[in-house]
This record gives C-alpha cells, structure tokens and sequence, in this order.
C-alpha cells in the first residue's frame, strides 16, 4: 500500500541534476518544515536532467496520516513523470446532463499529469498525482537520458517495487512489521455528494437487512417483497422521526413517470449496446474485477490442495477470510465498473456516488484481506513465499489500481459539488 498525497501539497519542487541522484521539496499543509528528498535513481526521460517546480493552486486540509512523515526522505525512486496521460473534460459541468439524457459521447482529451514514486527508507511507498498543478521545467536538461538508460531506470524501478513488496511480505512473516499505518480518514467523505451516497447507502443497507430478516422470520413468499419493502421502509422512517414525505401533485408524479420512463430507456439502451459490443470481450468484467477475482480463485484452490486449510475449517480461518474477502471486492468492484463503458469512466455525478461507494467498500475488504494474510503469515498456515506473492499483488498491483479510480471519481463528484445548479439532477 502507499500514503498518496496530493491536496495536502501547497508547492514544490524536483531536481535531478546529477544523474543518479534526484532531490527534492515538499511544502505540505500544517507543517512548519518541508520534507526533503534525496532519492536514488532517475526520473523517466522526460524529467531526467530537469529541475521540476510545481504549485497547488486548491491545496486543501492536512491530513493526520502526513504528520507521521519524516522529514528527510531518503531511499529509491519509483515512477516520476509528468507526461503520464490522464482523461480532461472537454464541456463546462453545465453540459454533462444534456449529453449524458441525449446518449451523446462526453468530449475529453487526454492530458499529461504529474507522477510522483518513490520508496522510502521510513514511511514505504508514497505517491504524489495530480491533475491541476501549475508546473514549469526548466529548458535545459543538466545532462540527457539516453533511451537504453531511460530502459535500465524503468528496470530498476521495477526492481525497487518488487523489493518493496517481498520486504513487506517478509518482514509479516516473520512478525517482524505490521500492515503499513491505514489512514482511515480516505474512507471519509470529501464532498457533500459522497457524504449523500454513503448515507443512502448505509441507509439502504439496514433495509434490505431488515426486509431480509423479515421474509426468513415470517417464511414470506416471493410476491410479499413489495408489501414488506413498504411496511419496512415506513417504520424505518418512523423511527429516525423523518417526516412524512407530502404527496406528490399530478405535475410531480408525471414529472417523476417521465424521468422513470427516461432511465429504463437508458438502461436498456445500454443492455443492449453491452450485449453487442462487450467492453470487455467475452467475459464483460473490468480488468481489474478479473485481477480480483481470479486471485481469490487462486488462492482457494491453492490453499485446498495443498491442505493448508484443514476440513471443516470455520470462516474465520485465516486463508479462508483471505480470500472470502478478496472475492468479496470483486464483487463489489463489479457493481462499480462493469456497468461503465472505459470510455465513458469516470462516471457523470448522476451514477458516480454509487460507483465510489462500491469502490470504497471493495478497498476495505482488500485491506481486510491483507491483515488475514498478515496472521496466516505469522501463524506459518502457508509458506512464506505464497503469503508474499499474494500480499505483492494487492500492495502492488490490485490496490494502486483501486485507489487511481476512487481519485477519478471524487474529482467528479468535488466538482459537481461546486455547481450547486446541477444537484437534483445528478444526485448519486
């Protein structure tokens, strides 16, 4: 895993003058002293030679996970670029709804972003990305990387991600370490939108809860769902002493038939685009939903063969947590992505508080799975180089992957948030 930072910058600057040697500021919010860096290893070759000075121009609040930063960072680079690519709105906020009711393709281009890897000697892995920075290079490279040396970088930066994950593997078996610090506070809201979908979401949750716990008591039939649903969902209104919603004028009622009438239209529009044109091939899953999957899938089948978990073993059983709970993130990971088109990711503000919510929840369950993986280590269920290479492809591969889109999606809902006059019609 990685402390990214990015809202928490207020300036900066890179330098790699001298070639195997990049050195570096960092002005964050609500810290009196920058941090300093001073990395081995090179930038990619747009970058080598360079010095780099960059300005947030929206910081935004410090976060608790940055203060447990040292102030003199020292040990390997990773990825650092700015001319990674990364998808630009090319219409105002106002337009989104328009396009998206009318089934037009969103405009975009796609534009270059600053990256910023490296694997420090303390804290681990962090990463700076960000999209909005004012940033200047200087013209002249100190000296200039030549393409079979920008070859040997991008090795050694593999090199360095690779020694990352097996020191984090290793040292969990050994019971050296513990899971690197999670900040907690990136599971909590940033805008009012996310703030709504997550309410409605837990709010949904107890529902179906009830609803289910219901039909097992009472042995209800399929076609009492409806009645239940409404008698449920009254009570719970009841309870938390929300008023009654008023009736709805005839206006209201063909209003909300129509905008009904709209979204099935959509919707099936969509089914049937998807069953000709798969976004994904034959399986119709997101890549990153098949990487989850098929690790969970792995992982049980592995674990079973080799005996490692004993017969009759309870859920609880550290392998069988493990991967109950990577599958789990699929799954939630499914209902996030496989219902968007790549092309049309990130999603509009209508669909995205839904889509982060899911994206959310599946990080959790991958973070739970990481501490399952971390006891079976420590408990030695399974051999060291197993748990290691399950752990190496959630730190570097699954999880890095998760958190790029939840930062999509929050940039989506963040600035819808700023266009008050485009709430009620793309609410989560």
């Amino acid at each position: 895993m990685a402390l990214r930072l990015c809202t928490e910058i207020l300036h900066g600057e890179l330098e790699n003058r001298h070639p195997g040697r990049t050195t570096g500021i960092l002005h964050l919010v609500g810290h009196r002293e920058p941090l300093t860096l001073d990395l081995v290893g090179n930038p990619w070759r747009d970058l080598a030679g360079h010095r780099v000075v960059f300005k947030n121009p929206s910081p935004g609040p410090a976060r608790e996970a940055t203060f447990r930063l040292v102030k003199k960072q020292t040990g390997r680079v990773g990825d650092i670029t700015a001319s990674r690519k990364v998808k630009v709105l090319d219409c105002p906020l106002e337009e989104l709804s328009a396009l998206h009711r009318e089934n037009r393709p969103i405009p975009h281009h796609w534009a270059n972003s600053l990256y910023l890897e490296w694997f420090g000697d303390t804290n681990g892995r962090i990463v700076v990305e960000a999209t909005g920075f004012e940033i200047s290079i200087d013209p002249e490279p100190a000296w200039t990387m030549t393409p079979e040396d920008e070859t040997a970088q991008h090795a050694a930066n593999q090199s360095a991600m690779l020694d990352f994950a097996n020191s984090l593997g290793t040292a969990f078996a050994n019971g050296l370490v513990e899971l690197p610090a999670i900040d907690e506070s990136d599971d909590e809201p940033q805008s009012r939108l996310e703030a709504e979908a997550d309410s409605e979401a837990a709010r949904m949750n107890l529902l179906l809860d009830r609803i289910q716990a219901r039909m097992l008591r009472e042995d209800a039939d399929p076609e009492d769902f409806d009645e239940i649903w409404d008698e449920e969902r009254e009570r719970l209104r009841i309870e938390r002493g929300e008023p009654e919603p008023p009736p709805l004028t005839p206006e209201q009622e063909a209003a909300m038939d129509a905008r009904i009438d709209e979204l099935n239209a959509l919707t099936n529009e969509a089914i049937h685009d998807q069953a000709d044109n798969p976004p994904f091939g034959e399986s119709e899953d997101h890549p990153l939903v098949e990487k989850a999957r098929d690790l969970a899938i792995s992982m049980h089948h592995a674990a079973e063969a080799a005996g490692w978990i004993p017969e009759g073993s309870p859920p609880e059983h550290p392998l069988n947590e493990a991967w109950s709970c990577i599958a789990t993130a699929s799954g939630k990971l499914a209902g996030a992505l496989n219902i968007h088109d790549p092309e049309d990711w990130p999603p509009a503000p209508l669909f995205a508080g839904h889509a982060l919510h899911r994206l959310k929840t599946a990080r959790r369950f991958l973070r739970d799975a990481l501490l399952a993986i971390e006891t079976a280590a420590a408990d030695h269920l399974a051999p060291a180089e197993w748990t290691d290479s399950i752990s190496s492809v959630l730190i570097t591969e699954i999880l890095p992957q998760l958190e790029h889109l939840i930062t999509e999606v929050r940039l989506i809902l963040n600035a819808a948030d700023q266009h008050p006059d485009l709430d009620d019609e793309h609410l989560p």
